[in-house]
């Protein structure tokens, strides 16, 4: 019994062990009834709540680049920046020429230079990925020519087998 114990609990330390920790970071609307829980585990996943209802079971989020690169993968959180907003906005379109916003933001920047922004207002919720094209500039230059690069050897080498062909 001693010898099943201690079997179990070092299978349940190196579970732990190899898990990512798991990160929750709250935003709330200015009312405070509604509310966007974002989750940082082995994926990022967010939850929508009002007054305390689950509106969205967890869903994960993530966002293809060209590159392939995913982000949202194995996230690591390096900062975690709120602030409540309270603004006029001028909209000449619209039908009222000016409205006002409230919300509370929160700004998760993550390593691998992206980062999350997500903001609650009393009667909805939104988030959206940004990265930091500066230092992202280079790796993406050197992509597209390299996938330029690849469609020009692909072509050349058609257009040789069609010219020996003709021969």
């Amino acid at each position: 019994m001693k010898r099943f114990f201690l079997l179990t609990l070092a299978s349940a330390a190196l579970l732990g062990a190899s898990a990512a920790p798991v990160k929750t970071y709250e935003v709330k609307s200015p009312d405070g009834r509604l509310a966007l829980v974002l989750t940082a585990g082995e994926r990022l996943s967010f939850t929508v709540a009002r007054d305390g209802e689950t509106l969205v079971a967890p869903s994960e989020m993530a966002l293809t680049l060209s590159t392939g690169e995913v982000l949202g993968e194995s996230p690591r959180v390096r900062s975690a920046r709120r602030r409540a907003v309270s603004e006029t906005i001028d909209a000449p379109l619209y039908r009222q020429s000016r409205f006002d916003a409230a919300y509370n933001e929160l700004d998760l920047r993550l390593r691998g230079d992206y980062g999350i922004l997500a903001r609650a207002y009393d009667d909805g919720v939104c988030y959206r990925f940004y990265t930091d094209i500066k230092r992202r500039k280079s790796d993406s230059r050197t992509y597209f020519l390299e996938k330029m690069q690849d469609k020009l050897n692909a072509k050349m080498r058609h257009d040789d087998e069609l010219e020996r062909m003709r021969r």
